[in-house]
């Protein structure tokens, strides 16, 4: 499988998997501490906006306030390590 099908940041052929990519540049352009380790402060800031608000939003899981922090904690660290 081609790594333009896993969302290859490289891959510029205007689709859909552009968008993260592209999105990632306009706030780096702006922010440029969100480009620090490798764009983990980014990745945070995704992660927590998509777990607080997508998420629960489109009622695939339960509001953040029913989580203990611990699970908030473990679930952010395996976002930052494994994107």
């Amino acid at each position: 499988m081609s790594s333009a099908a896993w969302g290859d940041p490289n891959d510029t052929d205007g689709t859909i998997a552009d968008e993260p990519a592209s999105m990632k540049a306009a706030a780096a352009a702006r922010v440029p501490q969100l480009s620090a380790g490798g764009g983990m402060p980014y990745r945070g800031l995704v992660s927590l906006a998509r777990a607080a608000i997508g998420v629960p939003t489109a009622g695939l899981s339960r509001p953040p306030t029913s989580y203990r922090p611990e699970r908030h904690a473990a679930s952010l660290a395996t976002h930052l390590v494994s994107a």
